[in-house]
C-alpha cells in the first residue's frame, strides 16, 4: 500500500529473494492493492548465500547494468551482497545512475568488525560514485539500507564533510 500511495517512478529494493520473486510481487501483490505494476524489474544475484539481494522496480527502461559483486580487498569480497549500478533511461533522454546498497548488518559478528566492514563498503561506494561523476554523470543516487545512522563513522565516506552526497531526510 505504501508503494501504491507513493507511486515512485523508481524504487530500490533490499532483501529480495531474486528477480522472479520481485516480479511476482510486482505483478501480483501491487494489483491486489490497486497499485500499478512497474514495467521494469531487475535484480542481480549477489554474494549473500541466504539469497537476499538488492534490485529495483522502474517505470522507465533500465539501460546499462554493472555489478560489483567481485570487488575485493586482499581476496575478500567487499560487498556482502553487491553494489549494482543501474542506469535508468529518463523520458527526457537523460540518464539517472543508481548505486543500490545493503551494507553490512550490525546483527552478526562484533560491532568493531561490522563497523569496519561497513566503512570499507562505504569507501568503495564512494570510489564508484566519484569515478562515475568524473565521467560527466550528474544524476547519481546512492541508496538502499546502510544499516547505520547518517552521522556514523562508517558512513563518513558517503556523508562526511568532504562529500557532496546528502542524506535525503535532511
Amino acid at each position: 500500500r505504501v508503494i501504491r500511495d507513493v507511486n515512485a517512478d523508481v524504487i530500490a529494493t533490499v532483501e529480495v529473494d531474486g528477480r522472479i520473486a520481485l516480479q511476482r510481487f510486482n505483478t501480483q501483490s501491487l494489483p491486489f492493492v490497486s497499485g500499478t505494476p512497474y514495467p521494469h524489474v531487475m535484480v542481480i544475484d549477489g554474494n549473500d548465500d541466504r539469497g537476499i539481494d538488492v534490485g529495483l522496480m522502474s517505470r522507465f527502461p533500465v539501460g546499462t547494468m554493472r555489478s560489483h559483486v567481485d570487488d575485493a580487498d586482499n581476496g575478500t569480497r567487499i560487498f556482502s551482497r553487491d553494489c549494482p549500478e543501474y542506469q535508468i533511461v529518463l523520458p527526457s533522454g537523460g540518464r539517472l545512475l543508481l548505486l543500490v546498497n545493503h551494507l553490512k548488518s550490525k546483527a552478526s559478528g562484533t560491532q568493531e568488525d561490522s563497523s569496519a566492514k561497513r566503512l570499507r563498503q562505504a569507501e568503495r561506494v564512494r570510489e564508484i560514485y566519484d569515478a562515475r561523476r568524473q565521467t560527466g554523470l550528474t544524476h547519481v543516487v546512492v541508496l538502499g539500507d546502510f544499516n547505520d545512522t547518517p552521522d556514523s563513522a562508517p558512513l563518513a565516506p558517503l556523508l562526511g564533510n568532504n562529500s557532496n552526497l546528502r542524506d535525503i531526510f535532511t
